[in-house]
């Protein structure tokens, strides 16, 4: 990651901690020494990724990435019974590392910080909370739908030392907002809720 990232990935991680401790919420970072392990730890156990989103303004959804790593060849192990085989026929690829939202017990929940052009430091425009078994589910009910909207970035295409491709889908958040329990909206607006957010992350 560039500077830019390093310093929004942190940012927005030490938000997440706040808004939680707002909602009386105890929970402490659990990425301080194996930085690929999940964000954040409740006191209850449950897991919690952070992500932000730039540009909320122009495209009005959230990137799920679906795929973390894929290779192109037939794959005659397919495992995962969701939206990911569907990808692995049509593209006629091995998914080699699932996106997070797939990864078994890796994750509960979802905070995401969105700036409506670009990450600012010390400021976020909305967030979203929503339990990763809500998106799922949103992503079964639309499979249809959302597989077409499926965005690949297909790193073998370019002269890269890392040869393997991923995949996001773009989500509407007032689409999701109408299917399925989850949050949106302001930090303030958020605090305004956090009983019901504080019962709902248990």
């Amino acid at each position: 990651m560039n500077t830019y990232e390093t310093a929004a990935v942190k940012d927005t991680e030490r938000f997440a901690l706040k808004l939680l401790q707002e909602f009386g919420i105890q929970c402490n970072a659990s990425n301080t020494v194996t930085t690929t392990d999940v964000d954040i730890t409740t006191e209850t156990g449950k897991k919690i990724d952070v992500q932000y989103s730039n540009n909320f303004a122009k495209y009005g959804d959230f990137r799920v990435d679906i795929v973390s790593a894929f290779v192109y060849g037939e794959n005659t192990n397919i495992q995962y019974n969701t939206i990911l085989d569907k990808f692995e026929k049509r593209y006629k690829c091995k998914i080699t590392k699932a996106g997070k939202v797939y990864q078994p017990n890796y994750v509960d929940y979802l905070i995401v910080f969105f700036y409506y052009n670009r990450y600012i430091k010390d400021t976020t425009e909305n967030i979203l909370i929503i339990k990763i078994s809500e998106l799922l589910q949103y992503i079964d009910d639309n499979s249809a739908e959302l597989f077409d909207c499926i965005k690949i970035n297909d790193k073998g295409k370019y002269d890269l030392p890392d040869k393997h491709g991923s995949a996001f889908i773009p989500i509407n958040v007032c689409c999701l907002q109408e299917k399925c329990e989850c949050f949106f909206g302001t930090w303030q607006e958020l605090c305004n809720q956090k009983n019901d957010i504080k019962t709902y992350i248990g």
